[in-house]
């Protein structure tokens, strides 16, 4: 039995030893293919091939990539001797692509009561041409329900030129 006992150890140890380094080198192994394969991939395509694969890419994950605030004021464009209260939403909008030119974001905007209530919606669509890595202010005129009391607004579609 005690003979036995080294070879076990040694087994074991062998063991071990080449899982680990079948763990460590293999990773890298898997890795650096997939780097190389998609190398050999775009080796051979221009930069407007190329350009265009990662607009087709962008465009899956667009509203990912766009980051939009907005808040509503509140205005009297009454004159004088009249009150006219005039509300409109109003933010910016970013475009946090690498190539894609985004226009017309719209908005959903989801009125409030008191009691957190839904008492309407409305879309609001910004007209406006945002180029990759700019932003832009607008500001739209909204209905304001009577019932309501806050809102949220959130960004639900943008185009892709």
């Amino acid at each position: 039995m005690k003979k036995y006992i080294p070879v076990i150890l040694s087994s074991v140890i062998f063991l071990i030893l080449g899982i680990s380094l079948g763990f460590i080198f293999g990773r890298n192994e898997g890795f650096e293919s997939g780097f190389d394969t998609r190398d050999r991939q775009q080796r051979g395509k221009s930069i407007d091939e190329l350009k265009v694969e990662l607009r087709e890419s962008e465009r899956v994950v667009i509203l990912d990539l766009i980051e939009a605030k907005g808040e509503i004021n509140t205005r009297d464009e009454g004159g004088l001797f009249r009150v006219d209260y005039v509300h409109y939403l109003s933010g910016s909008i970013s475009n946090n692509s690498a190539v894609s030119t985004i226009k017309d974001a719209k908005f959903k905007l989801t009125y409030l009561s008191k009691t957190k209530s839904d008492v309407g919606n409305e879309e609001v669509v910004v007209y406006e041409f945002i180029k990759p890595g700019r932003s832009i202010n607008y500001k739209e005129k909204v209905n304001w329900p009577v019932e309501a009391e806050s809102f949220q607004v959130t960004l639900i579609d943008v185009k892709v030129e």
